[in-house]
C-alpha cells in the first residue's frame, strides 16, 4: 500500500510540473513580442539615473549622454561578430527613422572592435545614420553589460526606464520606445 501511495504522489507531482511547463510555453508561443513587453516595468531602474559617458564617435568628435537630456534615448551595445546585433541594427534604424521627429535618439556603442572592422560592417548597411560610439571599457562596466546585444531605454529626464538583453524585434522596439518618448 505504501509503495502504491508513493507512485500516486509521484505521478501527481510529475503531472503538475508538466502542466506548469506546458502552460508557460503556450503563453509565449501564442503572444506577440509586443504583447510580451507591453506593460513591462523594470523596478530595479525606478528613479535611477543613467550613468553618463563621453565617448569618441566613429567618425570624429565626441558625444556625451547628458547632451541628449530632453530626448528619449536608446543605448545599444553591439559588435559586428554578433549575429543578433547584425540582425537588429537595420530594425533599430527603421524605428529610429519613425520616431526621430518625436524626440528619439539612438546611440550604438561598439564593443572593442577596430574602426576598420566597424566601418566595413557599416558599409554593408549604409542606411545606418545614428551615432556609432567607441567603447572605452568603463561604459560597459557602468551599464553592467554581460552579453550582446544589450539595449537600454533612457527617459528624457535621464532616468533608466528599461533594458533588454538579446535581439530586439520591431514590435518590441515600438513598445519600449513609446515608454521613453518625450511628452508634448
Amino acid at each position: 500500500m505504501k509503495k502504491v501511495l508513493q507512485i500516486i504522489i509521484s505521478i501527481a507531482l510529475i503531472s503538475a510540473l508538466a502542466i506548469v511547463i506546458i502552460d508557460h510555453f503556450e503563453v509565449f508561443d501564442s503572444t506577440s513580442p509586443a504583447e510580451i513587453t507591453e506593460g513591462h516595468t523594470n523596478s530595479e531602474f525606478d528613479a535611477v539615473s543613467a550613468p553618463n559617458f563621453k565617448l569618441n564617435r566613429l567618425n570624429d568628435g565626441e558625444l556625451e549622454l547628458t547632451e541628449l537630456q530632453g530626448k528619449g534615448v536608446v543605448v545599444n551595445f553591439w559588435a559586428s561578430w554578433c549575429q543578433p546585433c547584425r540582425h537588429e541594427m537595420p530594425v533599430i534604424q527603421k524605428v529610429y527613422d519613425y520616431y526621430e521627429e518625436d524626440g528619439l535618439e539612438v546611440i550604438a556603442i561598439n564593443v572593442d572592435e577596430s574602426e576598420d572592422t566597424i566601418t566595413n560592417f557599416l558599409g554593408e548597411i549604409p542606411e545606418i545614420d545614428f551615432p556609432i560610439l567607441l567603447n572605452d571599457g568603463q561604459v560597459m562596466e557602468d551599464y553592467m553589460v554581460m552579453g550582446l546585444p544589450t539595449t537600454y531605454f533612457i527617459n528624457p529626464d535621464g532616468s533608466m526606464e528599461d533594458h533588454y538583453v538579446g535581439e530586439l524585434h520591431e514590435e518590441q522596439l515600438h513598445v519600449l520606445v513609446n515608454e521613453i518618448l518625450p511628452s508634448d
